[in-house]
């Protein structure tokens, strides 16, 4: 009963008219309320189907890409304990969905998500995360009375959310590799059909689409300008999706930003009222401000490798690290199939690309962090016989200006101290 009051209020919206705005037109607001059912319903649409697409990144048994856990010290997740945790996970979800106070459905699942997410670093994906904290936000409705402050603190924070996102999704794509690698090779599929004069294409755009999300992000927080955001947030999901679907890449994303376009038209959309301070700050409480510094300020810091790419919308960004093992061929032959399947040959060596691996068995790209590197490396040099193996090549964010970026290698002594006094034996 509560899943059918749900969507028949959702075709009955009320709405509350206002005076009028300054050129004499009428402006009408829907309600806080509509709002938020709206908006409960296509987070959680989205979410389950992110979770739907990157199934096996949320289980350990079927896999053979490693977990990266958080600490050595967690155990594993036998089966079939692993899908009874992501079935719990999931039916939370559809309870948030169909109970009008959900607050402590919210809860258990905000617990049993963020457990899972402590025994693998890679299922800190954005998507994720920012729907992790959105539905987190949720909980703020709760603590009012239906239609008042709670619903609008609820709200706000999720235009801030919202809005932090793009303005962040711009500000990591303003540097020489978004233009130079990552807009030409989501434009090279169409471009190859096309005119050599469109060439021009993948420069114009790399310096323009940064700055369209950032104009987006900021705009969505003003009055004045909030329509015109609304259509440029818009047009940014819509070519995101222009861009990746007919080619079928990474589709997990699809949802994301399909959602990020429902976001924008649910809370933005028609709110002629809310200004900025109450989008940014609200009510100044403890959970406010900590999201304000989790998707306002923390996402700054990621310049200075301080802080998570991935938490700061740095996603086809080309402003992440990355990584690759060279493996030998005897080593070649000890990997599972999946992982043989994503080496070729570099030159006269090996190259086990993490970011196929990772994208053919979990549908998601590998967490762009050394940390998760390394333990990737670990799990890989746990079937060496000797220290030359397999090495670990980690590329470092590039510069701003030129791309340029430092390299690293390890080879399977830094991670399996048997083989580095191995060889050490041998040299003497």
């Amino acid at each position: 009963m509560g899943l059918t009051r749900t969507f028949a209020r959702l075709g009955s919206p009320r709405v509350a008219a206002h005076d009028d705005d300054d050129e004499g037109r009428a402006a009408f607001e829907i309600d806080d309320g509509v709002r938020l059912r709206r908006l409960k319903i296509v987070l959680i649409a989205a979410l389950v189907c992110g979770l739907a697409i990157s199934r096996r990144l949320w289980l350990s048994s079927p896999r053979t890409y490693p977990t990266a856990p958080v600490s050595d010290a967690l155990p594993g997740i036998p089966f079939p304990l692993d899908y009874l945790w992501l079935a719990v996970v999931i039916l939370l979800l559809a309870a948030v969905l169909v109970f009008e106070r959900p607050r402590k459905f919210v809860v258990a699942f905000l617990v049993a998500a963020g457990l899972l997410c402590l025994w693998d670093q890679a299922r800190w994906q954005p998507w994720f995360f920012q729907y992790y904290f959105m539905l987190a936000a949720l909980c703020l409705a709760a603590r009012g009375d239906e239609g008042g402050a709670g619903n609008s603190a609820a709200l706000d924070a999720c235009r801030m959310i919202v809005a932090a996102t793009y303005f962040w999704g711009g500000a990591q794509k303003i540097n020489y590799s978004f233009a130079s690698e990552v807009m030409p090779a989501l434009l090279d599929p169409y471009l190859r059909h096309l005119p050599p004069a469109f060439g021009v294409l993948p420069t114009a755009l790399g310096v323009a689409a940064p700055l369209v999300e950032v104009c987006a992000g900021v705009g969505l927080l003003t009055r004045r300008f909030r329509r015109a955001a609304c259509l440029l947030a818009l047009t940014t999901s819509a070519a995101a999706l222009a861009l990746l679907v007919p080619v079928r890449a990474n589709v997990v994303v699809w949802p994301w930003n399909a959602a990020m376009a429902a976001f924008v038209y649910i809370l933005f959309w028609r709110d002629e009222t809310t200004p900025a301070r109450a989008i940014l700050v609200g009510g100044k409480s403890v959970a406010r401000v900590a999201l304000l510094l989790l998707f306002g300020a923390m996402p700054l810091l990621s310049f200075f490798n301080l802080w998570d790419s991935y938490l700061s919308a740095a996603l086809y960004s080309g402003n992440t690290s990355r990584a690759g093992v060279y493996v030998s061929d005897s080593m070649r032959e000890r990997l599972p199939e999946s992982a043989q399947a994503s080496v070729r040959r570099v030159g006269d060596k090996n190259l086990l690309s993490l970011l196929r691996w990772s994208d053919a068995e979990l549908n998601v790209p590998p967490y762009p962090e050394p940390r998760v590197y390394f333990k990737l490396a670990r799990w890989v040099c746990a079937r060496a016989e000797t220290a030359s193996d397999a090495a670990l090549l980690i590329e470092g964010r590039p510069g701003m200006l030129d791309g340029a970026r430092t390299s690293s290698t390890y080879d399977c002594g830094e991670f399996i101290p048997r083989l580095r006094a191995e060889t050490q034996r041998v040299e003497r």
